[in-house]
């Protein structure tokens, strides 16, 4: 580059070499700023030869350029501009720091007023008459000691500022994920969220014996974590739809399938409501579908007493109206909940009630081992409301119909979900394929879909719920998922290379005998 350069400059502006850039240098060149000096050229850069070149001409405009000079202008710019702002760092350091004690402070000297930009050429005398910098005295030395630890001490402040304001901003958003409307302590709508839920983790506990599982504690305790962990009543709908999903279908003998149908739908509409419209219909609902479930289970189904059945379905109703009287906020939150333990001195028995956290007396436990201890003894205590009037009413008038429960809830739209999905479910549950293998070996059968032409993929997937394999004498049922009711049912011989026998078409709720041939 400097060989570049250097051909285009006199022979003797090449030969001779200022040491450092005058002053009149910079006053010609405004673009490259005062500290041109200040940034100690080498004798032997391009940057004094241009600008001592341009300094014995007199004047900037006086002479046209050479070619070249646009180039030489933009890289001698770009390091004049870094030297520049490097220069306007350095000397903000020690004016600062002088005009932090007192910035309001202005010395006088003859009568003539400084301000904090004249101190600096107060305190440090005269400079040279070469243009030399003055070596810095004992004052400045220390303004630049000082301005140094008030820098330093306003970083240390300045990142403690932050850090105390980032910590209460996660404080401040850690309790609005643990809050909301109506969980406060003491207000009636948490202790509604409370009964409602203490009711549920009963009624589940009393019926582990009727889930249709292979290991029912272990289902058990799962929807009873969902209990739990319910921060509204749209989450606790949903955990009762999937808990009555679960039951076996013989232990409600008693139930009409009509109303069945219809508690599914008023379910959906508690799961999918807008509960900043309608929250004390809502929560009334919900105490009217617990009350029904319960009363429709077969009588040897639930493992409780008379007294303690009847303790429950008072405080429900008491539930219902207080709902109904003094119905939840808006926007409706369910206060943190969990499950305690607590020991029995007398016959030392574990004792466990769902309760809010924070209660520092007991010990939390997990679901999983709540039923554990249960068969050993154990026994659950439940928070009950007082029995608010004689006569109950009818778990239907607690409930409401579908129409004017979304019409509070949500509108139409609502309406039109929770009729459709209601029907999926409910044929999903109650309308099974039964398959009954009477062949003397084990047969694989697979659902697929009605206007399925290959056969490859069944319904719900490869080893998904519509695929099955029976060893003789064996019964199970199966339910596809959807809302077609048609389907196509194909018995394959089980084995390395599977052995395609029959197919056959199968509808929702209809039994078939397997053999071994069409």
């Amino acid at each position: 580059l400097w060989c570049k350069f250097s051909q285009r400059l006199p022979k003797d502006a090449a030969m001779e070499r200022a040491p450092r850039v005058s002053q009149a240098c910079h006053d010609e060149d405004d673009d490259l700023g005062v500290c041109t000096a200040d940034f100690g050229f080498s004798a032997g850069t391009v940057a004094e030869q241009r600008l001592r070149g341009s300094g014995s001409s007199g004047s900037s405009g006086s002479k046209a350029k050479p070619p070249g000079d646009g180039s030489k202008n933009r890289v001698l710019g770009g390091f004049a501009a870094a030297g520049k702002l490097f220069n306007t760092v350095s000397a903000a350091i020690p004016s600062g720091a002088a005009a932090a004690p007192s910035s309001s402070v202005k010395m006088k000297s003859s009568g003539v007023s400084k301000g904090p930009e004249d101190e600096g050429s107060a305190v440090s005398g005269s400079s040279s008459a070469a243009g030399a910098p003055p070596a810095p005295s004992g004052n400045r030395a220390g303004a630049v000691v000082g301005g140094v630890s008030a820098a330093a001490g306003a970083a240390v402040g300045g990142v403690s500022a932050m850090a105390e304001a980032a910590a209460g901003g996660v404080s401040a958003v850690a309790r609005g994920l643990t809050r909301g409307a109506g969980t406060g302590v003491g207000e009636t709508a948490a202790d509604i969220a409370l009964g409602i839920c203490g009711a549920m983790f009963e009624l589940m506990v009393v019926s582990m014996g009727v889930c249709d599982a292979e290991d029912p504690q272990k289902e058990i305790a799962g929807h009873v974590e969902g209990v739990v962990a319910a921060r509204s009543l749209n989450d606790l709908g949903a955990v009762l739809l999937e808990y009555w999903y679960i039951l076996r279908q013989e232990v409600f003998q008693s139930w009409v399938m009509q109303q069945q149908h219809s508690w599914v739908r008023i379910a959906y509409t508690i799961k999918y409501g807008e509960l900043k419209k309608a929250p004390g219909p809502l929560a009334r609902a919900m105490c009217g579908l617990l009350l029904e479930i319960e009363q429709n289970f077969r009588t040897t189904a639930l493992t409780w007493g008379s007294s303690q059945r009847e303790a429950w379905v008072a405080s429900l109703h008491s539930i219902a109206e207080t709902a109904e009287s003094s119905p939840p906020p808006p926007g409706w939150s369910f206060p943190g909940l969990c499950i305690v333990r607590q020991t029995d001195l007398e016959n030392e028995q574990p004792t466990f009630s769902l309760t809010r956290i924070g209660n520092n007396f007991a010990t939390k436990i997990k679901a999983l081992d709540v039923m554990a201890s249960l068969k050993q003894g154990g026994r659950i205590t439940f928070l009950r409301h007082p029995r608010c009037f004689e006569d109950h009413r009818s778990v239907r008038e607690l409930m409401g119909s579908l129409e004017a429960l979304t019409a509070q809830a949500g509108g139409p739209a609502l309406f039109r979900k929770c009729t459709e999905k209601g029907d999926r479910l409910f044929n999903q549950k109650t309308k099974p394929v039964y398959l009954h293998n009477q062949a003397s070996s084990a047969l694989k059968c697979c659902l697929f879909s009605e206007d399925d032409r290959f056969c490859a993929v069944p319904v719900g997937g490869v080893g998904g719920t519509c695929v099955i394999t029976l060893e003789p004498n064996l019964r199970a049922q199966l339910r596809p998922p959807g809302t077609a009711m048609n389907f196509q049912l194909k018995v394959l011989a089980p084995g390395l290379i599977e052995r395609k026998l029959y197919f056959a078409t199968v509808r929702r709720g209809q039994s078939v005998q397997l053999r071994s041939h069409d």
